[in-house]
């Protein structure tokens, strides 16, 4: 624990100390400190639990001076924790992590919980105010969280007409870091090549924040149209339809 040590009065009239903590029934030095230094107001390591510290007087006659340690300093720490929000993770828990002397106590914002850990699913400022209950101090630490959740835009362009083969390609998708690709035949490349007609869907993935995105494209047989009438759009434009 950090302790700002300060000695009011003249005291022993030495210029160097050694300092001990209660908190191991003062067997080992813990941190020294000069006359002027403790004067003035010292931080100084100890243990944690200490709350009595003996300052004892280097030179030939040694003297010791007993201190009761009220540590003025107020929790501190940060949070930890994811800090983006995705189509994968749409969750995050936060946990207050703070060095403090007695029992902390937390308050969250927004929300108002009081626990050391806080679940959020939505992007925005979270805070906790935590108050050592040793000396009654209060921190307030701050963690900003942010979401990607921006899906693919999927764009499927045919190639090739039947009878024969066709092929399909997604590759011209765009999405958040890589991408990959799931077909309505299984097949897992950005292209693929059909053979017979029928409604082909594939979907796509960002690599990035786990979004997806799903479209679908239509593959006719225009030598299998029976009439004028049924030709469609796709047919006509290819000059496959013929009159029965």
């Amino acid at each position: 624990m950090t302790i700002i040590l300060t000695l009011t009065t003249a005291g022993i009239d030495t210029t160097a100390f050694n300092l001990y903590s209660n908190a191991d029934s003062y067997t080992a030095i813990q941190d020294t400190a000069t006359r002027a230094e403790l004067m003035a107001g010292k931080t100084v390591t100890m243990p944690a639990g200490t709350t009595a510290i003996k300052c004892v007087a280097t030179g030939e006659c040694s003297s010791e001076l007993f201190v009761s340690v009220i540590n003025k300093l107020a929790p501190s720490g940060s949070i930890s924790g994811g800090d983006l929000l995705t189509c994968v993770n749409t969750s995050n828990i936060l946990t207050a992590n703070v060095v403090y002397q007695g029992t902390p106590s937390y308050l969250w914002s927004p929300g108002g919980a009081t626990t050391q850990n806080l679940t959020v699913n939505s992007p925005g400022t979270y805070s906790v105010q935590v108050t050592d209950s040793y000396n009654n101090k209060t921190s307030t630490i701050t963690k900003i969280v942010s979401e990607n959740v921006i899906a693919p835009s999927v764009n499927i362009v045919e190639t090739g007409s039947l009878p024969g083969s066709v092929t399909l390609s997604a590759s011209g998708s765009t999405a958040q870091g890589s991408k990959t690709y799931l077909w309505s035949t299984g097949e897992t490349s950005a292209n693929i090549i059909v053979n017979g007609p029928g409604v082909y869907d594939v979907t796509v993935t960002g690599g990035l924040n786990g979004c997806t995105a799903n479209q679908s494209i239509q593959v006719l047989d225009c030598s299998m149209i029976g009439t004028i009438e049924d030709v469609t759009p796709e047919c006509e434009m290819e000059g496959n339809a013929e009159e029965v």
